[in-house]
């Protein structure tokens, strides 16, 4: 392997790879909010519910959507659960786990998920700096 470094601490691969699902899942709603939009101004006369009940393209898609977000959403949930079991073994490790459980914090009031990377990213932090 020329050329080729592995990251040293393997946390900061996952979270990586959870980012990117993130990005993904954030497009996918996005994605939801412009149909949503697009729905309702054609839809003036129908109440919320009947509009998304349509048979109308828009209406299709975004019920397909709502699929495609709910299983990201728990695939992210999953991971978010494995990344707060793992360990970093380095500085930068640990502070990927804290900006991960910030970056799940900061759209929402309250996430238990964050708190747990959180505490345990600056946990592990100080942890890994005392022993420098």
């Amino acid at each position: 392997m020329t050329g080729v470094t592995a990251p040293a601490d393997p946390i900061i691969v996952a979270i990586s790879e959870w980012v990117s699902q993130r990005s993904d899942a954030d497009a996918l709603a996005q994605r939801w909010q412009r149909l949503e939009t697009k729905l309702f101004k054609r839809c003036k006369h129908l109440d919320l519910t009947r509009a998304l009940r349509s048979g109308l393209p828009e209406a299709r898609e975004l019920r397909a959507l709502t699929r495609k977000i709910n299983a990201a959403e728990k695939k992210l949930e999953r991971s978010a659960a494995r990344i707060a079991e793992m360990r970093a073994t380095s500085g930068q490790g640990a502070l990927a786990k804290i900006e991960m459980g910030l970056r799940i914090q900061e759209p929402q009031d309250c996430e238990e998920m964050a708190w747990v990377l959180i505490k345990s990213g600056a946990d592990e932090l100080r942890a890994v700096l005392e022993r420098r």
